[in-house]
């Protein structure tokens, strides 16, 4: 049975892909400046929303593969389980992504 990672913290994920954490609780990332996501699964204890722009992506999502688009939103809630088809070219989309400790942590305006 494979491994799943349980990613609990914004400084874990941060580490994960390779960024600097500049506050606990919420995190802005930019793909292009991040690592590629690693091919496994993880189990989510945050919150993330994300607009990819790329196609062809293999990502699982549950037992199901996700069906990216161009463009595509994801969005991920604690207790998710997510994954990166080994094998497969590493997910390294353009796009940005939120991740937050809590639904209330994150505020936009311009």
């Amino acid at each position: 049975m494979e491994e799943i990672v349980k990613i609990d913290s914004i400084a874990q994920y941060n580490a994960m892909r390779g960024v600097t954490t500049k506050h606990p609780l919420v995190a802005v990332i930019d793909h292009s400046k991040a690592q590629p996501v690693p091919a496994r699964s993880f189990n989510f204890g945050l919150y993330a929303v994300g607009l990819k722009e790329l196609s062809g992506a293999q990502l699982r999502y549950g037992r199901k593969h996700y069906d990216y688009q161009e463009g595509s939103m994801i969005f991920v809630a604690p207790g998710q389980v997510l994954g990166v088809q080994p094998g497969v070219e590493p997910l390294a989309p353009k796009g940005y992504k939120i991740v937050s400790r809590n639904a209330h942590s994150v505020v936009l305006s311009n």
